[in-house]
């Protein structure tokens, strides 16, 4: 490995630019499963990785403007109240270790059964989302695809 390699291998390591990761479009089913397809096109350098996985979320928001406290002493206060808080995340290892190839694109499909949850809602007050991050595992900061949001209806 030359000087510009070892330079190269270290900026994807520190910024997780050695490969890009995608999630393919997917229909998701409440207590039924459902397909994901992940993506990694792998840049210029080989990457090793310990594994490939798959987070899922189910996060809960709630939203209360003006929300009126009283004190001991019968004084009144108004408050903002906002909090997330989070009702699922699960991880799921969809490949193990292996070294990806540089220039090359490699695809994983994984089936995802999410049932017993909340379904995603919107009320006045309050609403429950969904969303899900494909990444590899690799030395430094792992290469992901963001968090992609989804309805589960």
């Amino acid at each position: 490995m030359g000087f510009f390699d070892k330079v190269k291998s270290i900026k994807n390591m520190v910024t997780g630019g050695g490969a890009t990761v995608t999630i393919g479009d997917f229909k998701p089913v409440w207590g039924e499963p459902f397909s994901i397809s992940i993506t990694a096109e792998i840049g210029d350098a080989d990457v090793k990785i310990d594994k490939v996985y798959l987070l899922v979320e189910g996060n809960e928001t709630v939203r209360i403007d003006n929300f009126r406290f009283t004190d001991g002493e019968g004084d009144s206060y108004y408050k903002d109240i906002h909090t997330t808080e989070n009702t699922f995340r699960d991880e799921m290892e969809v490949a193990e270790s292996q070294t990806l190839e540089a220039n090359e694109t490699y695809t994983w499909e994984v089936e995802l059964e999410l049932q017993d949850v909340l379904p995603t809602y919107h009320g006045p007050n309050a609403e429950h989302s969904w969303r899900l991050q494909a990444a590899l595992d690799a030395f430094g900061n792992d290469p992901d695809s963001g968090w992609v949001m989804f309805e589960l209806e």
